[in-house]
């Protein structure tokens, strides 16, 4: 299965406006095909975004302040924890209260043993991962600092949702990557420092969004509560193999509730057929319930089966349990259950040891008259 990726540019966090006045605008997008090629690109509302396996959503540096912490300070806490220790330990560099933080570590620690961490408010983090939930694939969220196309020039242009607002804070890096920050008004490029000697290439913002995805992996800051969990991160790519798996379920059950309601269709006829049967006999009510009943019918006329009209394997091992049950006239079953070949015979508890004294009699009919429970009895024929 390709690999779609759809790279979105996001705005500024209004400084104006109050969170519950915040509205989305048009964001730039770059829709990207397994090999790289552009499939689809312009502007859009989060809703409007094409769907992809994977998109990367990505912020101002001004929204997300980078900090360190070092290995020591995490060795001793669980990993389980790091999110509750994160804002303990970056307290003193941060502006905002602790609790309106959002911290996002790397993945690794730098050469220097130190982890990245990157820090935006909660407010801006919950109002964009809001714009994504309900959509396939799995979002990574990233700062433009992750970004730098070294020896190129061009501007990131960041949308800005507060209308009061004017112009767009400008990104920019040495190429050595050294340095970097944040302007506030509009400039030419030539007035940015660039270092001495450094022939730089333009580059439009389409023609960033179309770079492939940088290495080392970026600082995703979908993490903690945001993290996608289980099946949530992989799903969009088994979406296809779960969808089969889905439907060849769905296909055996209806195939399984076809057949059940054959076999209660057919039980059906067989119990109006056995009350039939037992209607000629002057008997009432179900075969289970009268079958002590039926019993004592047929011993005290010691019919054979086949004079009543009635053939079949069920039939014929009945009639081979009467003749049984005649030689023990006070031995009478609860309940007789048909199983292809042999007759399940259930007889009232205390009866097993009146029960096991029809052995010899069954042998000499070339009976099988074999316990296989509790109160439970199996009559089989035996093959000469």
């Amino acid at each position: 299965m390709s690999v779609t990726i759809c790279r979105v540019v996001l705005p500024h966090k209004p400084l104006n406006l109050p969170a519950t006045e915040w509205r989305w605008v048009p964001l730039p997008f770059c829709l990207l095909g397994g090999e790289g090629q552009v499939l689809r690109s312009g502007h859009a509302l989060p809703h409007e975004l094409p769907e992809a396996l994977r998109h990367e959503w990505i912020l101002p540096a001004a929204a997300v302040t980078r900090l360190f912490v070092t290995e020591s300070l995490l060795a001793g806490v669980p990993r389980a924890r790091w999110r509750e220790a994160l804002p303990n330990l970056l307290e003193p560099q941060v502006l905002w209260p602790v609790e309106e933080c959002h911290c996002a570590l790397a993945s690794a620690p730098d050469a220097l043993g130190r982890w990245v961490v990157a820090v935006m408010e909660r407010s801006w983090m919950n109002f964009i991962h809001g714009a994504f939930s309900g959509r396939t694939g799995r979002l990574v969220l990233s700062s433009s600092h992750d970004w730098a196309p070294i020896g190129c020039w061009g501007e990131w242009v960041f949308p800005v949702l507060d209308p009061a607002e004017e112009g767009s804070l400008r990104w920019w890096r040495d190429a050595a990557g050294s340095g970097g920050g944040v302007r506030g008004r509009r400039e030419e490029m030539g007035a940015l420092p660039w270092e001495e000697g450094l022939d730089p290439a333009p580059i439009t913002l389409m023609e960033r969004l179309a770079q492939p995805t940088p290495i080392p992996p970026l600082l995703d800051l979908c993490q903690f509560e945001w993290a996608a969990r289980g099946l949530a991160r992989w799903g969009p790519a088994w979406k296809g193999a779960l969808t089969a798996v889905g439907t060849a379920v769905l296909v055996a059950f209806m195939g399984l509730f076809l057949e059940w309601g054959r076999l209660a269709w057919s039980a059906h006829d067989l119990v109006v057929e056995e009350k039939r049967i037992l209607a000629q006999r002057g008997l009432s009510g179900s075969v289970h319930g009268a079958v002590a009943e039926w019993v004592h019918v047929w011993i005290q006329r010691s019919q054979p089966s086949a004079q009543d009209g009635l053939q079949g394997e069920f039939p014929r091992l009945t009639g081979h349990l009467v003749n049984l049950l005649a030689q023990q006239p006070g031995l009478v079953p609860v309940r007789l259950v048909y199983r292809p070949h042999h007759l399940e015979v259930h007889f009232p508890t205390g009866e097993e040891t009146t029960a096991a004294g029809l052995g010899e009699a069954a042998n000499r009919q070339h009976l099988r008259w074999q316990k296989e429970g509790k109160d439970l009895w199996v009559l089989e024929e035996v093959q000469p």
